[in-house]
């Protein structure tokens, strides 16, 4: 046991020799690192205490810099108050400059606005005058030339009595005295016959370019005569016994001042605003509305217009444009402020264009086309070839060119001369695209009845800015971009070929020779396109646009063919005597050996301005007709 314990104890003893030297590494270790962290905590009181002292310092720097700042901030939010009151001052005394200056400037406007207003209807009502005054002058001049001839025929007559005695055998010779009177009346003579045309042999009275009379003689008519295509030798110009004159005006836009000065222009009214045209028909193409105030003022002048010109053997053929079914279905985009004032707001207007006065004369007045023809009441053409045009109520006659006239059955030899002697007339355009779709043959007549259907729908169900949804196919198709209301390819197509192609196809279907349209406005003038076959009117005559003040003019003539051969030198019996005569040298046999008359036709399409602007030819055309008598 005691060896066993010594032995034990030897061991122990060598344990501990060996871990002797690794616990005094690791404790000289673990002293190193205590010193090590120590001085790392002295490092980190050090910063400490630097931070703290800067921090403070920091502040206490702060809060002087914001102590000397304040101050500068109050006098800087001082100065800024004062000068917004200061600006707001300023605001308010130009304000009142602004507003004074307004009030100066628009009582000056309406000053000077009436002094010019009385000065034109003064300066209106001189000319008008003057030009009475010049009629009857020259009126009286004509008469008083007229005595004059027939007295210096007297005094010849005499002249050759008393030349004739003093020549007989036994008498004396004719005395100086004598001879100074005879040679004295001779050269009157022949300065009131050839230095005078109206003293010359007898002319007729034609309208001039500005629709006054003029005279020409008949020497220069054969001249002018024998230069034209046709080479004709009659005076057709000076000897014209029936005329057809129609005036067609485009888009208005709510502008009846600039509408009143083109027909004073083209003598349809008077200063009055009164029909003066006679038998001219005027054709307003649509687009009354819009864009300006005067819708009110010009649909009611618009109706009390159509019964004077019916009264006086004319008439006013009014069609709707785009802009009126745009009011009819609610779309106002275009509408301004103050004509929706003249109505007394937009609840009263709304019911003027629907059910109302408005409403009920577009239903009754207006029309989408109208076709015109020129020679419907020429008085020479014989009952067999005359179309015959629909009926229509009593005092409404201009509504006989809304349909397809039934045509004539066409003579055997002669057919019918007059079959596309028309013009159509179309807010925006008609395409023969068109005109096949609606697979009728009466496409006028149906044209205007699926208007009028469509207006009648929207009294019934008013909408919105698009059509009503029972609306018909033909009704959509009619609305499109391709229908007559919004088409503008005649005008904007630049393919001349085509569009030549297309217009001569509709001019086909519809039975005439023009096809004449708004809606796309020119602001320079009219455009006559394929040999005025198209005819574009709207020149912007609005003041909305500023555009050319314009009305289309054509002119149809019909005279009696005669040779100039065949007039006799002493045709002087007197204006009516001469139409007579002509008429009864135009007639001869025909082919078939019956009698016949050749009239020459003659028709001329100008666009007239309002202004100094000359007139402008857009087309003219010449032919000989032979009729049975």
């Amino acid at each position: 046991m005691y060896s066993r314990t010594l032995r034990l104890a030897s061991s122990a003893r060598v344990v501990a020799a060996t871990a002797t030297p690794t616990t005094r590494g690791f404790a000289a270790t673990s002293l190193r690192s205590k010193t090590i962290v120590d001085s790392v905590k002295d490092a980190a009181q050090t910063v400490n205490k630097a931070a703290g002292a800067a921090a403070l310092k920091g502040i206490e720097t702060g809060e002087d810099l914001a102590a000397k700042a304040k101050p500068l901030a109050d006098k800087a939010k001082s100065l800024t108050g004062d000068a917004s009151e200061k600006a707001e001052e300023l605001k308010s005394a130009a304000g009142e400059k602004v507003e004074e200056g307004k009030a100066f400037a628009g009582v000056k406007a309406e000053e000077s606005k009436k002094k010019l207003g009385d000065a034109k209807t003064e300066a209106e009502k001189k000319a008008e005058d003057a030009g009475v005054a010049g009629a009857q002058f020259k009126a009286e001049a004509v008469k008083a030339g007229k005595d004059i001839k027939r007295d210096a025929e007297k005094a010849f007559q005499l002249c050759r009595e008393t030349m004739a005695k003093s020549t007989t055998p036994g008498a004396h010779g004719p005395s100086g005295s004598t001879l100074a009177l005879i040679a004295f009346l001779v050269l009157a003579i022949f300065y009131l016959f050839h230095s005078h045309p109206d003293f010359s042999r007898p002319v007729l009275n034609t309208k001039s370019a500005t629709g006054g009379a003029k005279k020409k003689p008949a020497g220069a008519a054969v001249v002018q005569q024998a230069q034209s295509p046709l080479n004709l030798d009659s005076p057709a110009d000076e000897l014209s016994v029936w005329q057809r004159r129609i005036v067609a005006v485009g888009d208005i836009h709510g502008d009846l001042s600039h509408l009143t000065k083109i027909l004073r222009m083209a003598h349809l009214i008077d200063l009055k605003g009164l029909w003066i045209g006679g038998d001219t028909i005027l054709v307003q193409t649509g687009d009354i509305v819009d864009r300006g105030k005067d819708t009110i003022a010009l649909y009611r002048f618009m109706d009390g217009l159509r019964p004077q010109a019916e009264k006086a053997g004319g008439g006013v053929v009014s069609l709707l444009g785009n802009h009126e079914i745009m009011n009819a279905l609610g779309d106002w985009r275009y509408v301004t402020k103050e004509d929706i004032a003249t109505f007394g707001g937009e609840k009263a207007r709304r019911a003027a264009m629907t059910e109302g006065w408005i409403g009920q004369t577009w239903r009754t007045n207006y029309s989408i086309t109208a076709r015109i023809p020129y020679a419907h009441n020429f008085p020479s053409l014989p009952s067999s070839l005359l179309p015959t045009l629909p009926s229509t109520p009593l005092g409404s006659s201009s509504q006989s060119f809304l349909s397809d006239p039934t045509p004539p059955t066409p003579h055997p030899t002669y057919g019918d001369p007059f079959s596309h002697a028309a013009a159509s007339f179309v807010h925006g355009g008609i395409q023969p695209g068109y005109l096949k779709g609606l697979k009728t043959e009466t496409p006028i007549r149906r044209i205007n009845e699926i208007g009028r259907g469509l207006l009648e729908s929207l009294v019934r169900k008013p909408t919105t800015m698009q059509l009503p949804r029972d609306a018909t196919p033909e009704q959509r198709e009619f609305w499109s971009e391709r229908g007559p209301m919004w088409d503008r390819l005649y005008a904007l197509d630049e393919d001349d070929e085509e569009v030549c192609a297309n217009a001569a196809e509709a001019c086909k279907i519809l039975g005439v020779r023009r096809l004449v349209m708004g809606h796309t406005p020119n602001f320079e003038g009219m455009v006559s396109r394929c040999d005025g076959k198209i005819i574009l009117i709207d020149t912007g005559i609005s003041r909305a646009y500023g555009g050319a003040l314009s009305a289309l003019e054509i002119v149809v003539t019909l005279t009696p063919y005669v040779p100039v051969a065949t007039i006799p030198e002493d045709w002087d019996d007197g204006f009516d005597a001469d139409r007579e005569s002509l008429r009864k040298r135009a007639v001869g046999k025909g082919e078939g050996g019956e009698e016949t008359s050749k009239w020459v036709e003659k028709e001329v399409v100008s666009a007239v301005y309002v202004g100094n602007r000359p007139r402008e030819t857009l087309a003219r055309s010449e032919r000989i007709v032979e009729l049975p008598v």
